[in-house]
């Protein structure tokens, strides 16, 4: 019996956990306001370091899901690093420009038959430039949502004036 009630107990801990990792989902057109385009050579930068950051990113009544925000900054640097060179940008290890990420925080929730999430991204540019920002967006499939959530947050970045004037003009 004690076995029966410890094999239950894993498939219900493990069967309602999911791991998130994150995929590159496209940033749509019509989110991109700036059609900015330069020649800078950029260095993006994970500002997690080497070490992992395993959280919480989402619940629903039957799952809870759990991702690294260090694989999910490293995903949205690539995502940056695809429009970018899109613009004519060089990123490459050792730019003349500097860009720190990181993501704070991701969550999403279950609501009315899709699901929602959020995310919160610290952007770093040279020395003078730092802010957060901040994006949710709906999905009826999970992995969409998060996935689209990161898009959309790399479209508010390439959005920012002071962000884009930093990538053409600099301020170092």
């Amino acid at each position: 019996m004690k076995k029966l009630v410890i094999l239950v107990a894993m498939v219900v801990l493990i069967g309602c956990t999911r791991h998130y990792i994150a995929g590159i989902y496209p940033i749509r057109s019509e989110l991109l306001t700036t059609g900015f385009t330069g020649k800078s050579t950029i260095t993006l930068i994970n500002d997690y370091g080497e070490k992992s950051y395993n959280i919480q990113v989402g619940v629903t009544d039957a799952f809870t899901y759990y991702g690294d925000l260090k694989q999910i900054t490293e995903v949205s640097a690539t995502l940056l690093s695809e429009e970018l060179t899109k613009r004519g940008m060089i990123v490459k290890t050792n730019g003349d420009k500097t860009i720190r990420l990181k993501v704070k925080n991701m969550f999403m929730v279950y609501h009315m038959f899709g699901y929602r999430a959020t995310i919160v991204l610290s952007v770093g540019a040279g020395n003078e430039y730092s802010r957060e920002f901040a994006e949710t967006n709906s999905s009826g499939l999970d992995q969409r949502c998060l996935d689209g959530a990161i898009s959309n947050v790399i479209a508010a970045v390439l959005n920012d004036e002071d962000f884009v004037n930093y990538l053409i003009q600099g301020w170092e």
